[in-house]
């Protein structure tokens, strides 16, 4: 995105009261030693530093409150960048009944659960 400042956004369509996994990929390398933040909705869920060697993830769950959520990238130092964005819902058990509005992945971990596991 070329913008002199603020945030621009992705609307994904959702069904109210549905939960849902939203991930955003950033490729490493795209400009270095640059940052921006990642927000859903204004609910901030993390940076993106492009001085990593590796292509960043950033990830959460959250249970829609509308029809739609907004996945925003929101400018700092230089123009926000985005490779693969992805919206998948998920079972209402997966949160187990919390009232969340946006839980974000810290770690992820392969305890050897089966192909189909999240």
């Amino acid at each position: 995105f070329d913008i002199d400042e603020g945030k621009r956004c992705y609307n994904l369509p959702t069904i109210k009261n549905e939960v849902y996994l939203i991930r955003g990929i950033f490729p490493s390398g795209e400009l270095s030693n640059s940052s921006f933040y990642v927000t859903i909705g204004v609910t901030q869920l993390g940076a993106v530093i492009s001085s990593r060697l590796q292509d960043l993830g950033i990830e959460g769950v959250f249970r829609a409150t509308k029809d739609y959520i907004d996945f925003c990238l929101v400018k700092e130092e230089v123009n926000p960048y985005i490779s693969r964005l992805e919206l998948r819902p998920l079972p209402e058990e997966y949160i187990h009944g919390l009232p969340i509005t946006v839980l974000k992945l810290i770690s992820r971990n392969n305890l050897k659960g089966g192909e189909d596991d999240i």
